[in-house]
């Protein structure tokens, strides 16, 4: 993805180039079959943002900001990974590499914790996946050495009793 966006210090709109590059990564990782008309918005931490389309007479380059939107993601090594908030707008339109995981696993979760599984009996072809507890999206995560890599964000997370 850094291939070809500029080096900027602030957030910018992405072009229909780009955009369909997003949309090529949820395709390829998830089978997404949906569609995102808003906005999408790129930092240069790789951070990929859902806006309304309503701001784009917003001089951004006037403002310092980080974030604004919806979080969709971030872009990394060729890969897309999802925010809790971007795996719960894209989730009901993929379909694969989609893991459901328990309560006490999503309890685990939402405390930071990396979860270790035992996928023998799932063929592992990839290394992101979209993680779902009782139908709802939780998160997405990194498969690594028999565990799913946590990466809620410290700030984020939760201590459930």
């Amino acid at each position: 993805m850094n291939n070809y966006i500029p080096n900027k210090k602030n957030l910018y709109f992405l072009n229909s180039k780009e955009r369909r590059e997003i949309i090529r990564f949820l395709e390829s990782q998830f089978n997404y079959k949906g569609r995102i008309d808003e906005g999408m918005l790129m930092n240069w931490l790789d951070d990929v943002f859902i806006v309304s389309t309503g701001i784009k007479g917003i001089d951004l380059e006037k403002l310092r900001i980080k974030k604004i939107g919806i979080q969709l993601g971030r872009v990394a090594k060729e890969e897309l990974i999802l925010t809790i908030e971007g795996a719960q707008l894209v989730g009901n339109d993929c379909a694969k590499n989609i893991i459901d995981i328990s309560d006490v696993q999503a309890k685990l979760w939402f405390e930071g914790r990396d979860i270790g599984m035992n996928l023998e009996d799932k063929k592992m072809d990839a290394s992101i996946y979209l993680i779902r507890n009782n139908g709802d999206f939780i998160g997405c995560a990194k498969f690594r050495q028999e565990k799913l890599i946590n990466n809620v964000l410290r700030d984020r997370r939760q201590e459930i009793h």
